[in-house]
């Protein structure tokens, strides 16, 4: 048995041999009874955005109608019996002028057994036998449209009028009903057909004016559609499918792409399944007692040859005819006959639920313990939601009551901010999302630690001149750093916009109102005017991943071009972006590399999950599936399985190809040319070799052996070498070269904390004052970055310290540097990275115990302050130097020590200075010219 990827040109990939379809008894899960569950809970999870589409995408969510065409000709054993189809654009059903129905359709077999309409049954029946021999992709795929009438007419329930049928292997009876009414004045796919065979095309949409393409597929006004004619395409909906039910010919329908997922395989790896059949074909489930089924031992491991596909356990006759009481099937006699399911399960009934096996995996008694579930998913001081959940086994039972746990105000969205005309004022209605939302019409969402996107407006009348804007930017950046981090502020000349993340348990809506205030009071002092200065409401946006991080950003910097004000952004002295992105406008996509910013946290059983994007559509949609089974069972105590998904990045590796593009292993190719002139060659033939950068893989015959690597440099340098190639979400290409400089890492920080002559610690008798500071900055950063998967720049920060602690006369003739304490304290940090070198150093120190197992350290805020700061200055909004000022300097002084740095200086020769900005202790930006 193949999978459809599996066959090409109706032949399998491998061996290229003919390949039917032929009918399988199997197993399916009823996935599809939770597609709308599957799909509504996706935004509440901190997953990338491309990984929630994809999902989305894979379930399908479509609305539309069923209409029901009666048949005006049809083989007898469908004689009163319309044919269903189900349509997204029941706006189109004027324009339907045939219909087509799959080849495995009922009505095809029907006309096979009884022709009718002078159809040619012989050209029907070999069109169906070459259609079971393409794959469904295949199907899809065929530019080429083909296909065979029918015979049978059918009436359109709009016009009245007889439309043939006919079957082609470019509709699936997977999805839908098998039928289609084809409209090819709106579908391109129709068009084609009709075109080919000679079929009516009626337009139902006006296309726009010099249209002169086929099918239109865009929005426009209703044409030759009787009642639907001038009506727009969203409306025109609506109003078909209002007369349809009124007339009993069709009803309002919501679809989906997801099937059933198959749930059998035909090999002898996999569960059995705990079912048998009595001699009427009837299933019966084996006794929990008997379980589990465990596979017969088997010598012959070849598929069974058999023009009837049967599995590979049908081999074992003997295990597969038993009996009930052999089987463990209490509800028949014990000596009934029996014969034991023979397909098996897939890796997936493993792998959907392993994560929650890990929780308690020495229970004999259950896949997991209560106890240990709520532990480890939600912490044993979390509520019991079991009262939440469906006893029913009904699908409409275990829907309305399980609702109830995934809107429970400690795990979704917590409203906040409404206002007396809010039409939701009890907070149990409205929008269930957090996505742009006005203050004066609904309520507003925030969630702990999420990035927003702000904008609100000045009142009618009150424009910002340069003072006021000054002020208000002052007000924007206020609170940066210690209740909020500001990404970004643009003060145009009425109406603010700000990217900002609140954090130390600040709210948004608190910080803009005291921006607000704190503004709105300065501005009417410096103008010497009255009365309110902003608008009461105010937009927001979460910003949910990267990519929307890019396009607010860009949206933030451009919008004083946008608006007329400037030619250059650069120009504009109200738009501040913080140092941590600055700089990065204008260069990645669309104008914004991708920035790191706190993302918000959302409920999930697994708190943090790694593992690749090409999981999105099979183990992480069949997880999820899984885990809501168990939730709604009372198994399990949150429905998500995986809070939080990132995607490490691929690791790149050279790879070698010959001419004919085959594959050479790494360790069969030279270079018989220099390190700058390459000349690599098969060692075996001599015959030379292409070098590609590819993901090491066993496929690619390019994978590096870590026992080598471990072997020359040790477990810890290979570890941290992985952990410090890049970002972990980022692909990387593996360097043996570059392992060097982490053994020099861990060999100098063994020196630094150990006597290499008589193994005795190097320690100082008293903390240097820099030192202890640096140190708390480097246990701070290193614990930030930890939680950010953000290893590499951790690895960076203790480089750095490492640098810093290094004696002015080296590592093998220096002082120590470094107290026992502090010793203790950066190998606490140094664990995760090199386990077994800061167990050895600690235990040279004389420390108890594991320091895998010791508290991480603690560090002091005021540590992390700088008595001076460095900030950059901007010239025409461009950073173009960096000066250093006491951490308390006032505007005046940052504004001289700035002018009169040398490299400022200089760029300002032969110009006027028109304005000094300064954000004290932030930036400083130069509008001169």
């Amino acid at each position: 048995a193949l999978a459809n990827e599996e066959v090409i040109d109706g032949k399998s990939e491998r061996g290229g041999f003919p390949v039917l379809r032929k009918p399988l008894r199997q197993w399916q899960f009823r996935i599809t009874a939770y597609a709308e569950r599957l799909l509504d809970d996706l935004k509440n999870l901190d997953w990338p955005a491309s990984t929630k589409t994809q999902q989305a995408e894979w379930i399908g969510r479509s609305e539309g109608a069923f209409i029901d065409f009666a048949l005006a000709r049809a083989p007898s054993a469908h004689e009163g019996l319309p044919l269903r189809v189900f349509t997204t654009r029941p706006d189109t059903l004027f324009g339907a002028t045939f219909m087509v129905v799959a080849p495995e359709h009922p009505l095809v077999t029907a006309v096979l057994e009884e022709p009718c309409g002078g159809c040619d049954r012989e050209q029907i029946r070999s069109y169906v036998e070459h259609a079971k021999n393409l794959s469904d992709v295949q199907r899809q795929e065929n530019k080429e449209k083909t296909g065979v009438p029918l015979g049978v007419e059918a009436i359109n329930p709009a016009t009245g009028k007889p439309i043939p049928v006919w079957t082609a292997d470019y509709v699936l009876m997977g999805y839908g009903t098998g039928a289609i009414m084809a409209v090819p004045g709106q579908d391109e796919r129709d068009w084609a057909f009709a075109e080919k065979f000679g079929l009516p095309i009626i337009r139902t949409v006006q296309p726009p004016e010099g249209w002169d393409g086929d099918a239109y597929t865009g929005d426009g006004p209703a044409i030759n559609s009787g009642f639907l004619d001038g009506l727009g395409v969203a409306e025109a909906k609506a109003t078909m499918i209002d007369w349809l039910e009124k007339e009993g010919k069709g009803r309002r329908k919501v679809n989906y792409k997801l099937r059933d997922w198959l749930f059998s395989r035909q090999r002898y790896w996999g569960e059995p399944f705990p079912i048998v059949y009595d001699e009427r074909g009837f299933h019966h489930g084996v006794d929990e007692s008997a379980l589990p089924v465990v596979l017969p031992p088997m010598d012959d491991y070849h598929p069974v040859e058999s023009e009837d596909p049967q599995p590979l356990l049908a081999k074992a006759h003997d295990w597969v005819h038993t009996t009930a009481g052999e089987a463990g099937v209490s509800s028949l006699p014990a000596n009934t006959p029996v014969i034991r399911e023979t397909n098996t399960m897939p890796g997936w009934a493993g792998s959907c639920w392993y994560y929650l096996r890990y929780c308690d995996p020495h229970n004999d008694d259950r896949f997991v313990g209560r106890a240990a579930e709520r532990a480890w998913m939600l912490g044993t001081s979390a509520p019991d939601t079991s009262a939440l959940r469906a006893e029913s086994s009904s699908i409409e039972s275990i829907r309305s009551q399980s609702i109830l746990a995934r809107f429970d105000p400690s795990v979704r969205l917590k409203p906040v901010g409404f206002v007396p005309r809010d039409p939701y004022p009890d907070g149990k209605k409205g929008p269930a999302d957090d996505l742009m939302v006005s203050i004066r019409d609904l309520p507003h969402f925030e969630m702990p630690e999420a990035t927003y996107f702000v904008t609100w407006r000045a009142c009618e009348g009150r424009v910002l001149d340069d003072r006021a804007r000054d002020a208000v930017l002052e007000a924007l950046l206020h609170f940066d750093g210690d209740r909020c981090r500001v990404y970004a502020a643009c003060v145009m000349p009425d109406h603010v916009h700000w990217i900002v993340r609140p954090f130390n348990g600040a709210e948004l809506g608190s910080l803009v109102s005291g921006v607000k205030r704190y503004s709105a009071r300065r501005v009417n002092e410096l103008t010497k005017t009255e009365g309110s200065l902003w608008c009461p409401d105010r937009f927001d946006h979460i910003v949910r991943d990267e990519r929307w991080f890019r396009e607010f950003l860009k949206y933030v910097v451009e919008n004083p071009v946008e608006a007329g004000i400037v030619d250059d952004a650069r120009a504009y002295a109200w738009t501040f972006v913080h140092p941590d992105v600055l700089g990065q406008v204008g260069q990645g996509k669309d104008g914004v590399e991708e920035t790191r910013f706190g993302e918000p946290r959302y409920p999930g059983g697994v708190d943090l999950y790694v593992g690749g994007a090409e999981h999105a559509v099979l183990h992480l949609l069949y997880a999820r599936f899984w885990h809501k089974v168990l939730f709604d069972l009372g198994e399990v105590s949150t429905p998500e399985p995986f809070g939080k998904l990132f995607h490490q990045g691929l690791i790149l590796s050279h790879a070698y190809q010959r001419a004919d593009k085959s594959l050479v292993p790494v360790d069969q190719v030279e270079n018989r040319g220099t390190e700058d002139k390459p000349e690599y060659v098969e060692k075996a033939t001599g015959e030379p070799v292409v070098q590609i950068v590819a993901k090491m893989s066993k496929s690619l015959k390019n994978v590096v052996n870590p026992d080598d690597v471990i072997a020359e440099f040790g477990a810890d340098t290979f570890r941290l070498y992985e952990m410090y190639m890049g970002p972990l979400d980022a692909s990387k290409p593996w360097d043996t070269r570059a392992i060097g400089g982490m053994f020099r890492f861990l060999r100098d920080v063994w020196r630094l904390c150990i006597d290499e002559q008589t193994g005795e610690p190097r320690v100082a008798g008293s903390p240097d004052e820099n030192l202890e500071k640096l140190l708390h900055r480097t246990i701070a950063k290193v614990g930030q970055d930890i939680e950010r998967l953000a290893f590499n720049t951790a690895i960076a920060a203790m480089i750095e310290f490492k640098n810093a602690a290094t004696p002015k006369g080296g590592l093998e003739s220096g002082p120590p540097t470094l107290t026992g304490d502090q010793i203790g304290r950066f190998v606490r940090i140094l664990s995760p990275f090199a386990p077994h070198m800061a167990e050895e150093i600690h235990a040279r120190l004389g420390g108890s115990g594991l320091v895998s197992e010791s508290s991480w350290p603690g560090y002091d805020e005021s540590m992390l302050v700088d008595d001076e700061v460095e900030i950059p200055v901007q010239i025409m909004g461009k950073v173009r130097s960096k000066i250093r000022v006491p951490a308390d300097a006032d505007a005046e002084t940052i504004e001289k020590a700035a002018l009169a740095d040398e490299k400022i200086a200089s760029l300002l020769e032969g110009k006027t200075v028109r304005k000094v900005i300064v954000v004290p202790g932030r930036m400083v930006n130069i509008v001169a010219n």
